[in-house]
């Protein structure tokens, strides 16, 4: 059973483009001996993914704050 990894973060992999995301999605590409599961936390309520998420890889996508919360 291969280690575990849990990558949380703000606005990146998959759903946005950066140097963030760029770096998320190299990671887990490049460490086949690992499982990853993304948590990206996001403020944006549709959340099209930018990137193809490589096989076995989980995505989870948080929305907070959405557009209802702001004043």
């Amino acid at each position: 059973m291969p280690p575990k990894i849990a990558i949380v973060e703000e606005g990146g992999f998959p759903v946005d483009i950066g140097g963030v995301s760029t770096w998320v999605k190299e990671l887990v590409q490049g460490l086949k001996d690992f499982e990853f599961t993304v948590v990206t936390i996001t403020t944006r309520e549709k959340t099209n993914f930018m990137f193809k998420v490589p096989k076995g890889i989980e995505v989870k996508v948080h929305v907070l704050f959405s557009r209802k919360w702001r004043t």
